[in-house]
């Protein structure tokens, strides 16, 4: 017995080893390698790119060195960043680039790497785009580039694998976002049954379950296309017919700088709501930022949703279910319809042998099997456990 553990020691301390190699190895290439520099930064939120190598062949072919240099003299994108400029940047960079600074700026800015707005200083201003902000447009409209093929494969990995998503963040960045008609009974939020029991009315419905709530405390709306389905397009794998354009909202500080980049259009909180309604109406499911103060809502399809198909593996790094699950409340008047299961994107609710069952440990707590039963069989129920707050009052961006 002494003997294997001994093995199993010196088999944990060669792993050591091995890791402290390659890790001051890389240490060694980031001080001189400016790509391996910015790459390590872009990457630094997430889970170690499994396509590594192809992202730094994608950002040697677009970008020189000593654009790769400059990209580092400048803040990280976050809503609340402030923007530096050229003249505030200098001072980071070698002598010999200083005189060139503004044209390469210019030029990482032209080409997305770089996010401008006005600095407080004056003038125009500059912060570093990170990998996600830079990834969409490649991955909505793949332009060729090795770079291009790189976001493509990372974002492709992250809906159909699931490991790479996993955030370097204490708290999924996502949750699941109740029908607000199946907990409240309002039938303006989207349909329901005549006769549905809604959940005990002695019992306050927090304000993190109620859409239109959420949506009241917002000041700035926007909606983009949905880049889960536009992946899928361009690989010729969607399943569903779902729309693309249009459906997925952003809110305040992040609609402000989708609106500035131009990739948004400004719509009203009335707009807003009716997009809500219209996507629940059509069996699609709400994930919305995990913070009092969301940034984004995604109207989400089981086939092509990041999240969703993260939740569907079990992952808890990426989003989270809601406060409610679906509960077979009226199972004597079930008459085995099946409405209920082609609907639900998790296969939490069958009809087996006639009647209605559901499998609470897959049930997100979406409440589209419940707003489908045209005999009000099920019923949305508190989840066991389920707490009454939001750990995050924000996020800093959309990481993914």
């Amino acid at each position: 017995m002494g003997a294997n553990y001994y093995g199993m020691y010196q088999q944990l301390d060669d792993y050591v080893r091995r890791y402290e190699r390659r890790r001051n190895e890389r240490r060694r290439q980031s001080m001189e390698d400016p790509y391996v520099a910015m790459l390590d930064m872009l990457q630094a939120p997430y889970n170690a790119l499994r396509n590594y190598d192809e992202f730094l062949r994608g950002l040697k072919e677009l970008l020189s060195p000593e654009e790769a240099e400059v990209w580092r003299a400048y803040p990280d994108y976050t809503l609340n960043a402030v923007y530096r400029t050229p003249e505030e940047a200098c001072k980071d960079v070698r002598p010999e680039l200083q005189a060139w600074l503004t044209a390469l700026t210019r030029s990482l800015a032209d080409k997305g790497f770089l996010l401008e707005d006005a600095a407080p200083a004056g003038g125009r201003g500059y912060v570093r785009n990170y990998l996600f902000g830079l990834a969409v447009p490649y991955i909505s409209q793949p332009d060729g580039t090795v770079l291009s093929g790189a976001c493509f494969h990372w974002w492709t990995d992250i809906v159909d694998n699931g490991d790479s998503a996993k955030l370097r963040e204490p708290y999924p960045e996502y949750r699941v976002m109740p029908h607000e008609g199946t907990i409240t009974g309002d039938a303006r939020h989207g349909r329901i049954p005549m006769d549905l029991q809604i959940p005990d009315v002695r019992e306050v419905i927090p304000d993190i379950d109620r859409m239109e709530e959420i949506l009241n405390k917002c000041y700035r709306f926007a909606v983009v296309d949905c880049l889960c389905r536009r992946a899928k397009d361009n690989a010729h794998s969607r399943e569903c017919d779902f729309p693309v354009e249009g459906v997925c909202l952003e809110f305040d500080a992040a609609a402000e700088s989708e609106l500035a980049g131009g990739a948004a259009r400004e719509i009203t909180k009335q707009e807003a709501l009716d997009i809500i309604r219209r996507c629940w109406d059509l069996g699609m499911v709400q994930i919305i930022s995990n913070a009092e103060h969301p940034l984004c809502v995604c109207n989400c399809c089981k086939c092509c949703c990041a999240c969703l198909r993260s939740m569907e593996r079990f992952e808890d790094t990426f989003g989270e279910v809601s406060r409610y699950v679906a509960d077979a409340a009226a199972r004597e008047k079930c008459v085995g319809c099946g409405a209920c299961g082609k609907v639900c994107p998790m296969d939490a609710v069958a009809v087996v042998n006639g009647k209605v069952q559901v499998a609470s440990q897959k049930c997100i707590g979406c409440g589209l099997c419940v707003s489908r039963c045209p005999k009000a069989v099920l019923k949305m129920a508190k989840r066991p456990g389920a707490i009454d707050r939001i750990a995050q009052m924000e996020l800093q961006r959309v990481y993914l």
